[in-house]
Formats: structure tokens, sequence, C-alpha cells
């Protein structure tokens, strides 16, 4: 910072308000100065063991986040996914997608429609840098509502001798219509 250039105040700040609640307050330009803005402090509750951070309302009403039942049916998607994906069986990935299904990697995105095969990414990898087959690392679930999920994951793609191509963090994102679950996008660290 050069003398006698303002420093620039933050927009937002993040308070502690208890040992499971976060707050997150907004600053707003004034006339005079920065000024708190009415009232827009909004507080997480932290729920344990790495489960989807719950909204709580202003007035301390939690937000409803994903039932552990449907929690369970996203997750066994997840390894339905992975098995078909190293099966080559594009099928029963589609069986697990719901369509549109956008995909976001590169800079790139994808939408996939219900007769587009979601096998031509793997296709292309395993023709130009030898992919074989993937595993997870990780799956995480991170936000979640009665409707949608959004699951913080981490795999590895290996070559056929075992050796690993890369390994890749990603967001998978999961809709819910009539009580069926499904993976609707992807957003991928990953080529």
């Amino acid at each position: 910072m050069r003398w006698g250039q303002p420093k620039r105040p933050k927009l937002l700040t993040f308070a502690q308000v208890n040992r499971s609640q976060i707050a997150v307050v907004k600053f707003v330009p004034a006339p005079y100065g920065w000024t708190l803005s009415a009232c827009c402090a909004i507080l997480y509750e932290r729920k344990p063991k790495g489960n989807a951070m719950s909204v709580i309302e202003p007035n301390g009403v939690a937000l409803p986040t994903i039932s552990r039942e449907d929690q369970e049916r996203c997750e066994g998607l997840l390894q339905r996914w992975m098995v078909a994906l190293n099966s080559y069986d594009a099928a029963g990935m589609k069986s697990v997608m719901r369509f549109p299904h956008v995909r976001l990697a590169e800079n790139h995105v994808a939408i996939y429609q219900a007769d587009d095969n979601p096998m031509d990414l793997f296709t292309r990898l395993r023709q130009q840098h030898g992919w074989h087959h993937s595993a997870w690392n990780e799956i995480r679930l991170v936000q979640s509502s009665p409707s949608k999920a959004h699951y913080a994951v981490q795999y590895t793609r290996y070559h056929e001798d075992g050796s690993v191509l890369s390994v890749c963090d990603s967001l998978y994102i999961f809709t819910c219509v009539d009580g069926d679950w499904k993976l609707q996008g992807r957003s991928s660290f990953g080529a």
C-alpha cells in the first residue's frame, strides 16, 4: 500500500457466534465510509461428522435438509455410477443421470441429453491417455435440501497397470423429482 492510499475494508466478515454457528455479516458503502447493512447477518450451523451444513434463518429455524434415507440413496447412486463407468456401461451410467445433464470442466460446458453417450469423455481419455478405470477417494455431502444435494467428491483415474493417471476433485449435484433422486450435474477439475 502506498502512503496516503485509503485501506479498503472487507465486504464480508465472518464471526464465530458459538461453537456450532458462524455468522456472515455484510458491510456496504455509505456516503461517509462503510456501514453495516440492515439485518443481513446470516447464521450457518455446523453439523457433526462433515454432514451438509444447514442454513439457519434469522428467526433461528433451520431450513430442511436431505433425509438420511435420501442421502444413502444418493451415495448408492454414486457407487452404481462408478461400477457402470468402470464396466464401460453407458446404459448403467444413464440410469443414474437426470437429463438434461450438465458437466462443467476445463471451462467447457457439456449438456447431455438422454440420447447422448455419457462414455464419450472416457472413450477419449482411454484413447489419448490410457485411462482404464476410476475409484472414489472421498464422497462428502456438503449442502442439501429435501430436493437437491451437493456432494464434494474426489476420485482417482488409473491406467490398466494400476498406476495413477490423475486425481480429481468435483462437485456432483443430485436432484429429486417426484421422489426419484438422480445425478443432474457435475463440475470437475478433471479433464
